[in-house]
C-alpha cells in the first residue's frame, strides 16, 4: 500500500494595482497583463488582484477564476494607513509566493508621488515572506520635477528641495524589492542618458536586479470606425491623456511657429480628464495662450474620462497622436493603443535618446523646432502616413502581451524555484 501524496498548489501571483473598473492607465495594463498570464499559464500559477477600493463594504469578485480584493483607498492620510494594515493582513492570509506590485509616481496613489504606496510596499517586505517584485511604469526626470514643482509654487528653491526629496526617495525605496522591473517602450527607444544612470546605480552590486522590459501592445474589441470623407480634408492630431501641467506646452510652440502653414489643414483634439485643480488652470492657461499666439482655431476640446470604446473610437478616427517621453521615462499605453489601431505617433523624445527601429511608425521630434518641422510634413506629404503605418501589424505580433506574459512568467519561475510549490490545507 502506498502513501497519499499531498497534493500541491500551484504558486500563487498576487498583483497589487489599479484594475478595473478603474480607468487608470495601470488598471488596464494589469488587465491585460493578468488575461494573458491566465490564458497560457493557468497550468503553472494561481492568480489574485490586490485593487483599489471603488466603494465601501465591497467584497471578493471573481474574474474568469482570478480572485479579485478591493482593499485599497489612498485617498487621504486616515485611509492610506488603514489600507497598508488592510493590505498587509490579506497578505499574511493568502500568503502568496510573489506580490508584484505596480506602481507609476502618482498622487491618486496618495501624497504627491505615491509614498503610501511605497511604504506600503516597506511594509509588505518587511511583514511577508513572500517574494517582492515592482514594476515601475513612470519614472520621471529630476530635472523635470524641479521644474514642475518650481512652477506651480512659483519657487525655484522650493523645485530644487524637492527633487532632492524625490531622489532619496528612488534610491532607498526602489531597493526593497527582489526584483525591479522597469516597463517601457524600450523595444522602439533607447533609455535616456540619465534613466541609464540610475538603474546602473540600483542594480549595482545585484545582478539582474532590474530588467527593463516592454510595454506590450493591446488587442482592441473596437474596429476602426471609418473616416468622414465629407466636409474637410485637414489632418486630425490627437492629443490623448491626462490633461496636465506642461504636456503639450511644445505642441503649442510649435503650431505658433508653423500656424502660416498649418492653417486649414490641421485640426488638434485635446481628449482627457482633468484630475486636480492645477490641470484646469494649465488647461486655462492652454487656451488662452492659443489664443495669444492666433492658434486657438486649431484645437477643440473634449475634458473627460473616456471610456474604453470611446477612447479606441476617438483615435481610430484621427490622422496621428502624440506622446512626450521628454519629462519621464515610461510606459505609454496610447503608444501601444496607437500600434493597435494602426495611427501614427508623433514622440518628443528626450534629447539623449534615439529610435532603435530603422522603420517604424513615429515621427521623432527633440524639441519645439522639429516638433513644427514634424508638423508641416504631415499635412504636405501625403503618402507619409501610408508609409508609416506599414510596420505596425509586425509590431502588434513581436510585442503581444502573450510576449510579454512569457517574460513575465520566466521571471515568477526563476524567483520561486521548482521547490517551493505548497501543500495544500487539506
Amino acid at each position: 500500500m502506498t502513501c497519499k501524496e499531498t497534493p500541491k498548489l500551484l504558486p500563487l501571483i498576487c498583483f497589487i494595482s489599479y484594475f478595473p473598473p478603474s480607468e487608470e492607465g495601470l488598471a488596464c495594463y494589469t488587465k491585460e497583463l493578468v488575461d494573458a498570464i491566465r490564458k497560457d499559464y493557468a497550468e503553472s500559477f494561481r492568480l489574485c488582484i490586490i485593487k483599489q477600493q471603488e466603494h465601501e463594504g465591497t467584497t471578493v469578485e471573481s474574474m474568469n477564476g482570478v480572485a479579485v480584493y478591493p482593499v485599497w483607498n489612498m485617498a487621504s492620510y486616515k485611509s492610506s494607513i488603514a489600507s497598508i494594515v488592510l493590505t498587509l493582513l490579506l497578505v499574511r492570509k493568502i500568503r502568496p509566493d510573489i506580490i508584484h506590485l505596480q506602481y507609476g509616481p502618482s498622487r491618486k496613489y496618495g501624497g504627491t508621488l505615491g509614498e503610501p504606496f511605497l511604504f506600503l510596499l516597506l511594509f509588505v517586505k518587511l511583514f511577508s515572506s513572500s517574494k517582492v517584485f515592482l514594476s515601475i511604469h513612470s519614472l520621471l526626470y529630476q530635472r523635470s520635477v524641479e521644474d514642475k514643482v518650481a512652477k506651480i509654487v512659483r519657487n525655484s528653491l522650493a523645485g530644487k528641495i524637492y527633487a532632492f526629496y524625490y531622489k532619496i526617495l528612488l534610491k532607498y525605496f526602489f531597493w526593497l524589492p527582489n526584483k525591479v522591473l522597469v516597463v517601457t517602450n524600450c523595444e522602439f527607444f533607447s533609455l535616456s542618458n540619465e534613466c541609464c544612470s540610475f538603474l546602473s546605480y540600483l542594480s549595482s552590486g545585484k545582478n539582474g536586479f532590474v530588467k527593463v522590459i516592454p510595454h506590450g501592445i493591446f488587442e482592441s474589441k473596437y474596429p476602426p470606425l471609418a473616416r468622414c470623407t465629407t466636409g474637410s480634408n485637414a489632418k486630425k492630431l490627437l492629443l490623448m491623456g491626462h490633461i496636465r501641467q506642461g504636456r503639450y506646452d511644445s505642441v503649442l510652440k510649435a503650431l505658433g511657429s508653423a500656424s502660416e502653414t498649418l492653417t486649414g489643414k490641421l485640426t488638434v483634439t485635446v481628449a482627457g480628464p482633468l484630475l486636480f485643480k492645477q490641470d484646469e488652470e494649465y488647461l486655462t492657461w492652454l487656451m488662452q495662450e492659443s489664443k495669444r499666439l492666433k492658434i486657438a482655431n486649431f484645437f477643440e476640446y473634449n475634458v473627460k474620462w473616456l471610456s474604453d470604446e470611446e477612447f479606441a473610437n476617438r483615435l481610430s478616427v484621427s490622422d496621428y497622436t502624440f506622446v512626450n517621453f521628454q519629462e519621464a521615462l515610461k510606459a505609454s499605453g496610447i503608444l501601444s493603443w496607437a500600434i493597435t489601431l494602426g495611427v501614427p505617433a508623433i514622440v518628443m523624445m528626450d534629447e539623449t535618446q534615439q529610435s532603435k527601429l530603422e522603420s517604424a511608425p513615429f515621427l521623432i521630434a527633440k524639441d519645439e523646432h522639429s516638433l513644427a518641422r514634424i508638423l508641416v510634413r504631415i499635412v504636405s506629404e501625403t503618402s507619409l502616413q501610408g508609409n508609416l503605418k506599414a510596420t505596425m501589424s509586425r509590431l502588434k505580433t513581436q510585442y503581444s502581451f502573450g510576449k510579454i506574459a512569457a517574460i513575465h512568467a520566466n521571471l515568477y519561475t526563476e524567483a520561486i524555484g521548482p521547490s517551493e510549490s505548497r501543500e495544500t490545507d487539506d
